[in-house]
């Protein structure tokens, strides 16, 4: 309590309701005093000025990640306007301006694409999003449709963590906070020989307690654990050669949905059939736990030369993930319903790139991508009185159904990309891909008893389809420090085939059509920088994530139409001080989606949700996890004493609400967030800072589904209140 007073006070005394945290700070000294420094990002595959080129993007650098006491990537969320960062059954789930997915079961993939060091993650556990070593986090908002492996058609997230370098350098943190949570991030890096460098870093999170309590069991409830290493070993024998070799391990451990949304009411299956009890927020109350617990490994390999004319380079990267997940069918203390997930993701991918030297009249990039994934459920063992009604309840956990579900994707594309400058300060951008994509799904169900499986449905369906995406853009420089541009592009989201269980014919393939209006802008002698967006996107077959008791589905809508404005921009005010400030506007609906589930809140035995879900048109519905408005403002300060630098960070995030699912049956509620952090540093070496996050403990749903029968709305809370200590160091 006396750090989160301590935070108080210092928000209360420092706070400026302005800005977006965005990787902005005051510039290096050959950029002139009392001006923002340059962004350069890697949007287009190759380093340039985030002001010159027509892409709508927010960046994140080291500096302000560090200063923000951020240690995992859905942080930033609050901090970027149209970007919201949950999770959903241990799964990441990305939305960036209306465009996402809540599909968590194997198999299906984000609409949000995520890279670290230019490899595709299929399926992202929190502790990928550790950024210990983070160098900079790019967000490039819309469909990137030509440049990027697998098409995406809401945006992609760019981790770009740092590179060894033969300097030793050593830092790191550890810290503590409440829900006896324990946080720490270590990284080293230096020479092995000359031109060879290794690095390391370390990161991990235990929480100790959970934000609530399983009732039932005793046990923490809505918690996450992980650890992640990565290394990297980088070998530049010239200036015309680069070898990156890359290898990483993340461990995680966090709670699933196991509570019904405040406000409904949850049942039994069977008898007595009673309602109930209500719950605390945090709370569950199951006999049986309800986690997913995954580890991940991967390795890559980067090389880069020169080739007199272009530069090439090629990424090879491997990835072998597990996982196990938990699950309460019924999500009540009775013995009616349970689910052990166990399943395997393997990943292979080869992109080969050509790229135009610095200073080519014609800027170019051609390329090749091949990606290969096996996933599947090996098994999903589903048991209990809920799958066998005639069993004596207790006995069903040797009898049950036992579902194999595999999914292999090959697909293969090629890709080129131009910008040519066809008058003075106009340049034309054209880009093309194209993807061919082969999927099989392996399917059977196992009926077992007395842990003797027997196979009494087998399914082998097939699925191919090719694609051409495309991207047209114009940027006009109307002055040094102005750019005004338009582009329309084409994303493309792969189509593929249920795991829970594998059905005989696909969900389709998400397509979507990009138009967007743009101006980005430095002012006041580069005192000041602010960028402008509109945009609409008609989005065809959008894939909707439909759940029951026992299973986990993906099918389409009809259609689904976005429209909105952002904004983002940063003004120093005076040396060390920096407000940043942001807000995004959407409209996003669906326009047709028949069939769409409804599931109606049963107020009598078995209570839960309407048992089979009904079937309504949602069209004029608003799609799930878009809010209409958000706004972002803060503060950084630097200011040095006699006792040291001191670092003052203030953000505060405005959302006005959601719905969770095509129904709009439930909507959040509007609510506000204010983070926080003072770092003090007595030396080059060491540093003492206190943070708080959620500062006024704002209870809101980050997700929430439906599922047919007394289970009800399961949903996930979003974080309370955290604050902490945290203590670096750097050598």
């Amino acid at each position: 309590m006396n750090i989160t007073k301590t935070v108080l006070l210092c928000c209360v005394t420092a706070f400026t309701p302005l800005s977006s945290a965005m990787a902005n700070e005051v510039a290096a000294p050959e950029e002139g005093e009392g001006q923002l420094q340059e962004i350069i990002v890697t949007a287009q595959k190759r380093s340039e000025n985030m002001q010159k080129i027509p892409i709508a993007v927010t960046a994140f650098s080291d500096e302000a990640i560090d200063s923000r006491a951020i240690t995992n990537i859905a942080d930033l969320g609050p901090l970027t306007p149209g970007l919201k960062v949950d999770q959903g059954n241990g799964i990441v789930l990305p939305f960036l301006r209306g465009v996402g997915s809540t599909l968590t079961a194997l198999g299906n993939e984000s609409s949000v694409g995520i890279y670290i060091d230019g490899v595709y993650t299929t399926r992202t556990l929190p502790g990928l999003f550790s950024l210990g070593n983070i160098e900079r986090v790019e967000v490039l908002k819309g469909p990137q449709s030509t440049l990027f492996g697998r098409n995406s058609t809401g945006g992609v997230i760019q981790i770009v963590t740092a590179l060894p370098t033969e300097e030793v350098t050593v830092k790191g943190h550890v810290g503590y906070g409440n829900y006896d949570t324990i946080t720490g991030d270590f990284y080293a890096s230096g020479g092995l020989a000359p031109n060879l460098a290794v690095d390391i870093s370390v990161n991990g999170t235990r929480q100790g307690d959970g934000f609530g309590t399983n009732i039932a069991t005793g046990d923490r409830d809505r918690y996450q654990d992980d650890i992640t290493v990565r290394s990297k070993l980088a070998f530049t024998p010239s200036d015309e050669t680069r070898i990156i070799v890359s290898g990483y391990y993340t461990y995680n451990k966090t709670s699933a949905n196991a509570a019904t949304l405040p406000g409904t009411v949850a049942g039994f299956s069977t008898a007595p059939f009673v309602a109930q009890p209500n719950l605390k927020f945090f709370d569950q109350n199951t006999d049986i736990p309800n986690f997913i617990r995954g580890e991940q490994y991967g390795v890559s390999l980067t090389a880069e030369q020169e080739v007199g004319f272009a530069s090439l380079k090629s990424i090879s990267a491997y990835s072998h993930n597990e996982e196990l997940g938990s699950f309460d069918l019924e999500k009540s203390p009775r013995p009616d319903g349970g689910a052990y997930l166990y399943s395997h993701l393997n990943q292979f991918t080869q992109e080969l790139q050509l790229s135009s030297l610095s200073g080519s009249p014609v800027t170019w990039t051609v390329g090749g991508f091949y990606y290969y994934t096996d996933t599947a459920y090996e098994p999903a063992f589903l048991f209990g009185p809920l799958q066998f009604p005639t069993d004596v309840i207790g006995d069903g956990i040797d009898n049950g159904t036992n579902i194999h579900g595999q999914q292999k994707v090959k697909s293969i594309s090629v890709y080129g990309q131009a910008t040519y400058e066809v008058l003075p300060r106009l340049k034309f951008t054209a880009g093309a891909r194209y993807v061919h994509d082969d999927v099989e799904g392996i399917g059977a169900i196992g009926l077992v008893r007395s842990n003797v499986e027997t196979i009494v449905a087998r399914n082998n369906p097939k699925y191919d389809q090719g694609k051409v995406t495309f991207k047209l853009a114009a940027d006009y420089q109307i002055a040094d420090s102005i750019l005004g541009y338009a582009t329309f592009s084409r994303g493309y989201k792969s189509g593929g085939f249920n795991l829970l269980p594998v059905p005989s014919a696909p969900y389709k393939a998400e397509t979507i059509d990009a138009y967007e209006v743009g101006l980005k802008t430095q002012l006041f002698d580069n005192r000041m920088r602010l960028n402008l967006a509109g945009f609409w996107y008609d989005i065809r077959s959008p894939q909707v994530q439909l759940l029951n008791a026992t299973s986990v589905l993906v099918a389409n809508a009809g259609s689904a139409r976005v429209k909105g404005l952002d904004l983002d921009g940063t003004l120093l005010v005076a040396s060390g001080l920096t407000l940043n400030f942001g807000a995004a506007y959407l409209d996003s609906k669906y326009r047709d989606f028949t069939n769409a589930p409804l599931g109606v809140p049963v107020l009598v035995p078995p209570f839960g949700a309407s048992n089979p879900l009904l079937s309504i048109n949602a069209g004029g519905n608003y799609t799930p996890n878009a809010s209409k408005f958000t706004a972002t403002a803060g503060l950084t300060y630097n200011v040095a004493s006699a006792i040291g630098d001191w670092t003052l960070v203030a953000d505060y995030a405005y959302n006005d609400g959601y719905y969770f699912e095509p129904s709009n049956l439930f909507h959040q509620k509007a609510f506000s967030l204010v983070n926080a952090n003072v770092e003090l540093e007595p030396s080059e070496h060491l540093s003492v800072g206190l943070w708080v996050k959620n500062l006024f403990d704002k209870r809101y749903v980050a997700f929430q589904s439906v599922q047919a029968g007394p289970s009800g709305f399961p949903f996930t809370p979003a974080p309370p209140r955290r604050y902490g200590i945290r203590l670096g160091y750097k050598f």
